[in-house]
């Protein structure tokens, strides 16, 4: 699956995402929660559903699929008219 950075975090709760930092994956998760200036985010990463804090300053990026990059752009599309 082809992974996308996605630069306004404030549209990605409930999605999930790869977060890297320096070119290298750190890890996978789902956006919890997010600010509306897309500075950080809430991720729950692992089954216990402790969530991480993750921050652009830190210089972490956010990847999404393709299909998900889609959908967070246009809300309005639903999944049957999403075509990638």
């Amino acid at each position: 699956m082809t992974h996308t950075t996605f630069d306004d975090w404030s549209r990605l709760p409930g999605t999930d995402v790869e977060f890297w930092r320096n070119g290298l994956r750190l890890g996978t998760g789902t956006i919890d929660m997010a600010d509306s200036g897309s500075t950080i985010a809430w991720i729950i990463s692992d089954p216990l559903a402790e969530r991480l804090l993750l921050e652009k300053t830190n210089g972490i990026e956010l990847r999404i699929s393709r299909e998900q990059a889609i959908r967070r752009m246009d809300p309005e599309r639903s999944d049957r008219n999403c075509q990638v």
